[in-house]
């Protein structure tokens, strides 16, 4: 099997962070085909810094912020490669992450997608006692990877299923991974930590009641959406 990977990166005002998430892609074992960064109209300096220090990296940008869904489906239309993996920007891969999952699709022909354990780190500006540390109980173990971050599989995949839906800001990946599930992705999760997440005052202060609000709407959709599949006895229609 020919597998030619394109990692798409979504950003938005993450110029601190996206050099050592850009830097984890390129210190991988198996290189990348090529990356992506799909910039969300930053207001910091993302586009000088792209192109001054990663310029082997394709860098694209939208002329308004519309959210994750909107950055990762403009770089989806840009991918040139057979395969697609997507890192946010102030996340990191662990080495052999692409390196492990191109080996188990090479492997197991019945499967469509591979995914992988995570872990969560603290950055320094997210000390203990602060504010948005009473958010999160970091905990020494690794989480099942139902994220965009430890996802990989075939660009073709998203010709079946479609993009991610750009009204859902958060929980997107969650909701494009119900509907690709319910229309026969097959999915593997291996149990290695291939992705470290980052916690940090950015994506924890004060966001965490407008982000459970918002994840209950998407599972709301997803369980709707599932109902209207069957019929008034429970059964497909």
């Amino acid at each position: 099997m020919n597998i030619q990977t394109s990692v798409v990166i979504p950003t938005y005002n993450r110029v601190r962070y996206l050099g050592e998430a850009l830097a984890s892609v390129f210190s991988q074992t198996l290189q990348p085909y090529e990356v992506i960064v799909a910039d969300g109209a930053s207001t910091d300096d993302t586009e000088s810094f792209v192109s001054g220090t990663f310029p082997q990296v394709r860098y694209c940008r939208s002329l308004f912020n519309q959210g994750i869904s909107a950055a990762r489906n403009m770089g989806l239309r840009l991918v040139r490669g057979t395969h697609v993996a997507f890192l946010d920007s102030d996340d990191l891969w662990m080495p052999d992450k692409l390196d492990k999952q191109v080996q188990v699709l090479r492997e197991r022909v019945d499967i469509d997608a591979v995914m992988a354990n995570y872990e969560e780190f603290v950055t320094p500006e997210c000390a203990q006692g602060s504010e948005s540390s009473t958010h999160f109980e970091i905990k020494k173990t690794t989480h099942a990877g139902y994220c965009a971050g430890t996802f990989f599989a075939g660009r073709e995949i998203f010709d079946r299923v479609g993009l991610f839906d750009e009204s859902v800001r958060v929980g997107e990946f969650i909701e494009w991974f119900s509907r690709a599930s319910d229309g026969g992705m097959r999915s593997l999760m291996i149990p290695h930590v291939l992705m470290k997440r980052r916690i940090h005052p950015g994506n924890t202060m004060g966001s965490v009641p407008a982000s459970f609000r918002q994840y209950t709407q998407v599972l709301k959709g997803i369980l709707n959406r599932r109902r209207g599949s069957l019929g008034i006895n429970g059964s497909p229609q």
